[in-house]
């Protein structure tokens, strides 16, 4: 019993120590951040797109007054 709980928690440590070393947490960070920036770019890009389409036509010219 004791062996099968020391190779588990040898295991766990050497996954964290892996995960560490591999500065994994770090990196996965980076690419949430990434990932939620080019969302806000992409929201912003159409939100332009859209205030283009859906602006009032400029006016146009009566005819000539008296």
């Amino acid at each position: 019993m004791a062996t099968i709980i020391g190779s588990f928690k040898g295991l766990i440590h050497d996954t964290a120590a892996g995960l560490v070393d591999n500065q994994i947490p770090t990196k996965f960070g980076t690419a949430i951040s990434d990932l939620v920036t080019s969302s806000f770019e992409i929201v912003t890009d159409v939100l332009k797109v859209v205030q283009d389409v859906t602006a009032p036509e400029a006016a146009q010219p009566g005819p000539p007054s008296p």
